[in-house]
């Protein structure tokens, strides 16, 4: 499961700068979960690669719109969203 208490050193400042920095950081150390929770959905490591891809582009896009509190989850959902993206393919 994701661990928010872990983030970047970044969090004393603020800003689009600072939150793609938290989201960077987030997505390095969770990258394990994150993967695996893609694979119990995709169950194919090049899709799971893939997902994974788009999910920390989508939110280093977004990155001005996420609350800090709520990183892990948002990006756990940004991680479905594209899981289901791809299997409409």
């Amino acid at each position: 499961m994701p661990n928010n208490e872990h983030l970047s050193p970044s969090q004393e400042s603020a800003g689009a700068g600072s939150a793609r920095s938290d989201i960077e950081y987030f997505c390095v150390q969770n990258e394990g979960d994150i993967k695996s929770f893609l694979t119990g959905i995709l169950r194919d490591r090049d899709l799971v690669d893939d997902a994974y891809q788009r999910t920390v582009m989508r939110a280093m896009m977004s990155a001005e719109n996420v609350r800090r509190q709520t990183l892990g989850g948002w990006l756990f959902k940004i991680a479905l969203n594209e899981a289901r993206q791809i299997l409409r393919q």
